[in-house]
């Protein structure tokens, strides 16, 4: 039996009813690999705050940067585990200058929350006079890389212009869905997140990048486009919090609850099946390569990496939303009576110390 308190945050939220046994969120998605974690992330995290800080101090806001730094250094090590030292530097500085961008200036619900608190108010005067902080951010990226790491100019380059284009596409994601089936708004949003950036960043963090004859292999695009949807669908479950503290919310999990009339748990569990599907086809996919190309041929050795590396993207994206960042672990988070402990939930951890 659920504690009484359990099953009213139950009542209000719609995670289950009293017919309806919890199940740990965990289980509802089975990652196609195992994990790995980058051996040098905590070194990394502490390389860009001295790196960004100088950048970052006009916004008056180094709690929330600080905050803003662990997590995407977190996100970068596990989605990364294979990434050479510039590689996880690079794309850790990129990923934090851009989930600045996102978190600060391009969702309204987030600018109405930090207005809306006492600490967040002098910041939120000076939202539209910092507009353009991710492009003069995206510049001290280029200046400081070419110092420090001497990279190639034409990578610089495009890591510039990604960067000057991100945050505009990223701010499409909260718009209210139309005319749109649930299945067509998801492909939406992914299209405008940052999944297809993350993907494109397997290639640079470990120096293996493919030919344009292995880019031509049909699976090896089916793969890319599975990651980023998979990496999307299990971000929208974690970021359910975030998004739906106002009710304007669009978060796809929010929509299926709303249109379908079904509780959170179920919903959660429905987009979780869209990733599985994606999960299944990553690991299809990595089966397929091995067999053609996996004759030990040196040619194709990078290919086989590059897979490989792909299957390790679609298992980190779950994995790190679960032990890398606090939104499954808050106290406020929806999903609290289905925290994990040593792989079994609370509730069942406390059933069994009765």
């Amino acid at each position: 039996m659920e504690k009484a308190a359990s099953g009213q945050y139950h009542q209000r939220d719609g995670l289950s009813n009293s017919s309806q046994a919890l199940i740990p969120l965990s289980q509802l998605y089975n990652p196609p690999s195992p994990h790995k974690i980058h051996p040098g992330a905590n070194q990394v995290i502490e390389q860009v705050q001295q790196w960004l800080y100088p950048h970052l101090e006009q916004l008056g806001a180094e709690k929330l940067i600080k905050g803003i730094i662990d997590e995407t250094a977190s996100a970068c090590a596990y989605l990364y585990p294979n990434a050479d030292d510039e590689g996880i530097f690079l794309v850790t500085g990129f990923l934090t200058v851009q989930f600045i961008n996102d978190d600060m200036f391009d969702s309204a619900t987030i600018r109405k929350a930090i207005r809306a608190t006492p600490s967040g108010q002098c910041l939120a005067r000076d939202v539209q006079k910092l507009r353009d902080t991710p492009q003069r951010l995206a510049d001290g990226i280029c200046c400081e890389t070419m110092s420090d790491l001497e990279t190639d100019l034409f990578l610089l380059g495009a890591v510039y212009e990604l960067s000057t284009h991100f945050g505009k596409s990223h701010a499409l994601i909260y718009t209210e869905p139309k005319d749109m089936t649930f299945e067509e708004y998801a492909d939406y949003r992914v299209r405008n997140s940052g999944l297809i950036y993350s993907v494109l960043f397997v290639e640079m963090v470990t120096g293996n990048f493919l030919s344009d004859e292995q880019k031509a292999i049909p699976q090896i695009s089916q793969m890319q486009q599975h990651c980023e949807r998979l990496g999307s669908l299990l971000n929208e479950i974690f970021s359910y919090e975030k998004e739906t503290f106002l009710k304007s919310a669009n978060n796809p999990v929010a929509v299926l609850m709303r249109e379908e009339g079904i509780g959170l748990y179920e919903a959660a569990r429905r987009v979780a099946a869209m990733a599985q599907r994606h999960a299944e086809e990553i690991t299809r996919i990595k089966v397929e390569i091995d067999i053609e190309y996996g004759d030990g041929n040196d040619k194709d050795a990078g290919l086989r990496s590059y897979v490989g590396d792909m299957e390790l993207f679609g298992a980190a994206n779950w994995f790190w939303q679960l032990e890398g960042t606090k939104r499954y672990s808050s106290k406020t988070s929806p999903f609290v009576e289905l925290r994990l402990v040593n792989g079994d939930s609370e509730i069942e951890a406390e059933e069994g110390a009765r």
